[in-house]
């Protein structure tokens, strides 16, 4: 007499095949949302950049005329402003060196005492006075090209034309 057995699969094991299955798919979509598969970093953007015509003062005895606004929106932690530099063809050398204040003063570097901070969350904004010494003059209708470099590794660039 033979037995004829059939081999299949129980309630049990295909329950536990399905739980296994839907445990992997939930965790594979749990963690693209959550930033595991797509770079975590949110880019810092730039939202709104005005350059003003005018003299660049020397942070010395010259005040400054001109003067550049801009409005950085950070969606991630924050971070801070590493460089701002401001290049023309016609420029002998890049402005790279910028105040809070127009007039000579200490402690008015962006770039010192926690001035360039990019707050978290939030949306930021500086208004620029650039340094140059000698002096020079930012003319209107002059194209002038940007570039900030940020502490998370980011950068932004592109021109402006001074107002």
């Amino acid at each position: 007499m033979r037995r004829n057995f059939r081999r299949g699969v129980t309630p049990a094991l295909a329950t536990m095949i399905l739980l296994t299955a839907t445990l992997v798919l939930s965790l594979v979509v749990g963690a693209y949302t959550s930033s595991l598969f797509r770079p975590n970093v949110n880019q810092v953007q730039l939202v709104s950049a005005l350059l003003y015509d005018g003299e660049t003062g020397d942070n010395i005895s010259s005040p400054a005329s001109a003067s550049l606004t801009i409005i950085l929106k950070n969606p991630d932690l924050a971070t801070n402003i590493t460089s701002l530099k401001l290049t023309d063809p016609a420029l002998t050398s890049p402005i790279v060196s910028w105040s809070l204040t127009p007039r000579p003063q200490p402690n008015n570097s962006l770039l010192v005492s926690g001035h360039n901070i990019v707050v978290a969350g939030s949306t930021t904004s500086f208004v620029l006075y650039p340094v140059q010494n000698p002096t020079i003059n930012l003319a209107v209708g002059g194209t002038y090209q940007y570039f900030v470099q940020l502490a998370n590794g980011q950068s932004i660039s592109g021109a402006l034309i001074a107002q």
